[in-house]
């Protein structure tokens, strides 16, 4: 994901802030294949974040983005 995040030209702190919510995320459901990975799984993870976290809407938008890259990202390398 790195390479990937350098190859597109991301910023230095975007390449920290996705890697950090793409860890979080990964870890959340870290008992699931990640070819597993739903919308619902999506929710579930941004529910969490503002039910169990508190994290603020910004925060949880980074998180979104963050996750919306990772599955375009998954799909135009396979």
């Amino acid at each position: 994901m790195k390479r990937e995040l350098r190859f597109q030209h991301k910023s230095y702190a975007t390449e920290k802030t996705y890697l950090h919510w793409l860890n979080s995320f990964l870890k959340y459901f870290s008992d699931y294949p990640e070819d597993d990975f739903s919308e619902n799984a999506l929710k579930d993870y941004l529910t969490y974040l503002v039910l169990k976290k508190s994290v603020s809407f910004s925060t949880q938008r980074q998180a979104f983005q963050c996750n919306i890259w990772r599955r375009f990202t998954v799909k135009r390398m396979l």
